[in-house]
């Protein structure tokens, strides 16, 4: 048998490592534990069933990164929550989803899953445009129609360059809002060269708070956002920027639609 050393270096790094995921996780707890009560006092409010609003989540992929078994487990524990007073409902509800978060930080599969699912989204990035600190992909506008207020429109078809915020893969993010303005400069530069660029696009929680209207965009509440993407843009946000104030209490509510058509776009951060 080998003998121990109790200053191992190396021992002492999965030591640190282990307490640091203990950290993360409990403040996933915590953060989840304020999301489930705003999910709840938010859909009473408007007359609504909590327990119905928490399962409209992205079941499917919670099946694939954590097991049926694990997802079923969940589902039962919700569905026995119907009726239960506001106290008794955060409580359970947030005990439910931290047994099945937990692995996302202690169950090697899991993370294992979550590891090729982000090396996945990476690869569907990978055509597109790097902008300095963003990132961006040329498509057709989705919605039917946008109505701004200064007269323009933009119609389904028209080509639209969507901004794509930074993950945890890429190398280099924007520290603040002169950085995130600097590259919009850069993608300046680009849409004066492309003239079938219609207008910039941001689809994201930011597009609802202060610094939309600080970076041009006009947001566009109207418009829905697919419940799914919703989800995942929040749950980025949230795994990216853990640590940071402005990543807590968000909901997929808050994700909305940013627009800036071309003209006002050049005039903005054209040189």
């Amino acid at each position: 048998m080998p003998e121990e050393y109790p200053n191992d270096p190396t021992a002492q790094r999965g030591d640190d490592e282990q307490a640091e995921l203990q950290r993360k996780f409990e403040s996933r707890v915590e953060q989840v534990r304020v999301n489930v009560a705003k999910l709840y006092d938010s859909t009473i409010e408007k007359g609504g069933d909590p327990v119905a609003e928490i399962l409209n989540d992205d079941l499917e992929r919670g099946r694939m990164l954590y097991g049926d078994e694990a997802i079923n487990k969940v589902i039962t524990r919700f569905q026995a929550l119907r009726g239960s007073t506001r106290d008794v409902f955060i409580e359970e509800a947030v005990a439910a989803i931290a047994d099945v978060v937990q692995a996302e930080y202690f169950d090697p599969e899991v993370r294992n899953r979550i590891m090729a699912e982000r090396q996945d989204q990476a690869a569907q990035n990978k055509d597109h445009i790097s902008f300095g600190h963003l990132k961006g992909s040329i498509h057709d506008f989705e919605w039917h129609e946008v109505n701004l207020s200064n007269g323009a429109k933009l119609v389904s078809g028209d080509k639209v360059l969507e901004i794509s915020w930074p993950g945890d893969e890429d190398d280099i993010k924007p520290t603040g809002v002169r950085d995130v303005e600097q590259s919009l400069r850069k993608m300046a530069e680009y849409i004066a060269e492309h003239p079938e660029i219609k207008a910039v696009i941001a689809v994201s929680w930011m597009m609802s708070r202060g610094i939309a209207k600080r970076l041009g965009f006009t947001t566009i509440p109207d418009v829905d956002i697919e419940s799914n993407q919703a989800k995942h843009v929040i749950d980025w946000a949230e795994h990216v920027r853990e640590d940071k104030p402005y990543s807590k209490n968000l909901q997929p509510s808050d994700v909305k639609l940013g627009v800036i058509v071309r003209e006002e776009f050049l005039y903005h951060y054209g040189m």
